[in-house]
């Protein structure tokens, strides 16, 4: 053998010995000397794939003789002098295609982003919120089919048993001494009421009805401005599939992280922060992890000071300042490629009431200038890879759920009437605080494609009429609080949308007692479901 042929062999064995050295540190494998001399003459992609698969970090001869033994195809002939690039599986592994793509990212300016105005909270700020929020959703039942209303000063020129439509809002509710439901409205020319029977097609319908709520009825004139309600529409969305996006890219939605607690689960969110930088992955969760482009931090994310009765013994940071300075350290350790969206929550440095303005620089100074951060109001409205995407805190998710009798747990079915109202305020006062605001910003003016809220803590997921509804629980052990209110906290489960599916996977890191799990890796479609485990 000559020397040239020697050399060219011995450049061909280098190169192999490169390409071998480069797919086990994509898989974060680490393979021995002896065992990469086996390797050599070798299918290597098999070998270390299966190792990856079976979860082990370190291959020796052992290990690859092994493998040989079972497999015998697996050994190759001889090697091609010429090496090419590097193969079609790594070059995979390696590309991150959301560092490669430009965001599709609009937040529209229309109040939800800024410093909301100064209300002098009289008579006339009032009357203009409730006047705004009759007027935007009877402009949506509207579009409506068999919706054509009348004034309610048109029922004085009415015959009995005539067939009438009126829109109005609801003032009170109560039961006549036969059982029926008297239900009193108005509109914006006068008030009027509606009965519904026991015995007829809406029976037990009222309980769903609550004060405010803005409805379409259908009915019967009965005399004296009253109505027989024979059908009741509210302005619900109307779409019936959930809308995809063009790009193969993920949004990754997480909340109430309440840094500062001493319940925040601190080692969890650190495991969090690892696997968003592909650290002891496998290699199907580093695929979807780099298409991960956006992410939505859906309120509270710090536990802020003075929130509620005792939390004060549950702080370990009792400084607002170091609590988002905190927050800032751990986001800046995500990829910046990733557009990371941020609104406040009731445990955050903003008014109680909604809307809630943007988290003040004062407070937050580190993340107001990180580039890839934006941060935003509650709620707030943004299109992104093309989808309509509605976020929302949830701080009247409380007293939604106590009018209607909603298992505190059960985020998705609160987030079904939101959508049905069409607005996130649906009661004004009892249990939540609300400014009057006159722009009409808690309505759901456009039907949304994701809807994110969170408050709750508990994780949910429901498609309602085209739209995916996600609550992604929460960083934090249950609070004596939360233990008072019945909510029951799901810690570290994390949801991810494939935009271009319409489909999420959830990622769950958990702990219980001093023991850290990587749940196994939920991937949740609309019509199949399948575990990967770690």
């Amino acid at each position: 053998m000559s020397e040239q042929t020697l050399s060219n062999l011995n450049i061909g064995l280098e190169k192999i010995i490169d390409k071998i050295m480069k797919y086990a540190e994509v898989k974060q494998i680490v393979v021995s000397k002896e065992a990469l001399q086996t390797l050599e003459s070798t299918n290597y992609i098999d070998i270390i794939n299966y190792a990856d698969e079976q979860g082990i970090f370190v291959i020796n001869k052992e290990f690859v003789e092994e493998y040989l033994e079972n497999n015998p195809d697996a050994k190759l002939q001889q090697h091609k002098e010429e090496v090419h690039s590097l193969p079609t599986e790594i070059l995979k592994s390696i590309r991150i295609p959301a560092a490669d793509e430009e965001a599709d990212l609009i937040i529209p300016d229309e109040g939800y982003n800024q410093g909301f105005e100064e209300y002098k909270c009289d008579i006339s700020d009032f009357n203009d919120f409730f006047t705004t929020k009759y007027k935007e959703l009877k402009k949506i039942l509207l579009q409506h089919r068999n919706i054509s209303p009348v004034s309610s000063k048109a029922l004085k020129f009415m015959k009995e048993s005539e067939s009438v439509c009126l829109i109005g809002m609801v003032n009170d509710k109560r039961n006549s001494k036969k059982g029926n439901c008297i239900i009193e409205l108005e509109d914006l020319d006068g008030e009027f009421k509606i009965i519904i029977t026991q015995n007829g097609k809406l029976k037990d319908f009222d309980k769903q009805i609550v004060k405010d709520d803005v409805i379409a009825i259908n009915g019967k004139y009965l005399g004296n401005s009253i109505v027989i309600a024979e059908e009741i529409d509210y302005p619900t969305m109307t779409n019936t599939t959930m809308k995809k996006s063009k790009r193969n890219l993920n949004l990754l939605i997480t909340s109430d992280i309440h840094l500062g607690s001493k319940l925040f689960y601190e080692d969890m969110f650190k495991e969090f922060i690892d696997w968003l930088n592909c650290r002891n992955v496998s290699s199907l969760e580093r695929e979807e992890i780099n298409k991960i482009k956006y992410i939505i931090l859906n309120g509270d994310c710090v536990d802020g000071i003075g929130v509620y009765p005792q939390q004060l013994s549950e702080l370990n940071i009792i400084d607002i300042n170091e609590q988002y300075e905190l927050l800032g350290n751990y986001l800046s350790m995500i990829p910046e490629h990733i557009e990371i969206l941020m609104l406040p929550g009731n445990h955050d440095a903003v008014r109680l009431a909604d809307p809630q303005p943007v988290i003040p620089k004062q407070f937050a100074k580190k993340l107001h200038e990180m580039k890839n951060v934006h941060m935003i109001g509650s709620p707030s409205r943004a299109k992104i890879e093309g989808l309509e995407v509605l976020m929302y805190h949830g701080n009247s998710m409380n007293t939604l759920q106590f009018q209607l009798k909603i298992d505190p747990t059960k985020a998705e079915l609160a987030m079904e009437h939101y959508l049905r109202r069409r607005t996130l305020s649906p009661v004004y006062g009892e249990r939540h605080i609300t400014a009057p605001d006159k722009n009409g910003l808690m309505i759901i003016k456009e039907e949304p494609d994701i809807f994110i809220t969170g408050h709750i803590h508990s994780n949910a997921y429901k498609y309602v009429n085209g739209c995916l509804t996600v609550n992604p629980g929460c960083w934090q052990a249950q609070t004596v609080y939360q233990r008072e209110q019945g909510h029951v906290p799901t810690p570290g489960q994390v949801p991810i949308i494939q935009l271009d599916k319409g489909s999420y996977f959830e990622k769950n890191f958990r702990k219980e007692g001093d023991k850290i799990w990587l749940l196994s890796y939920h991937l949740v479609m609309k019509k199949q479901k399948f575990i990967l485990k770690n």
